[in-house]
């Protein structure tokens, strides 16, 4: 499916991996033209993923790179991750944010990165903001 804020030359998947028995949602970008054997690994903000985290990804798979973005917070994030006037709520996600998992689950998607036939596994590399740069 296209990703509906990029273009329509983005991929834009939605999968999970199973990891210590439980459920690692994950979103995938890629771009159907270009490609350069790059992966990136998002890490999202304190918001969880989000609008602004999407447009990023979109952007880095336009460029030519697979982007994995998985959901750390397990679909347990701010309950509206796009309202960035709800502090209360994010502050409450990272608190209960087990950091250990979450990083984890970057490993996990690194993996998932590398088992792709079109990436590199040399070439994959972790890029955060806010918690997600923590993370990476």
């Amino acid at each position: 499916m296209s990703i509906e804020f990029g273009s329509d030359d983005i991929e834009h998947e939605h999968t999970v991996v199973r990891l210590d028995g439980t459920d690692l949602p994950i979103e995938l970008f890629r771009s159907r033209h270009t490609d350069t054997g790059a992966a990136i690994i998002m890490g999202a903000e304190a918001f969880s993923p989000n609008t602004f985290i999407r447009r990023v990804c979109s952007r880095l798979a336009a460029a030519g790179h697979t982007i994995v973005l998985p959901d750390y917070f397990r679909g347990e994030g701010p309950t509206d991750p796009d309202n960035y006037d709800d502090l209360a709520s994010a502050h409450d996600a990272i608190e209960a944010l087990d950091f250990r998992r979450a990083a984890f689950d970057l490993v996990a998607a690194a993996r998932l990165a590398r088992s792709f036939d079109d990436v590199d596994p040399d070439r994959v590399l972790a890029w955060g903001y806010c918690t997600g740069g923590t993370l990476a």
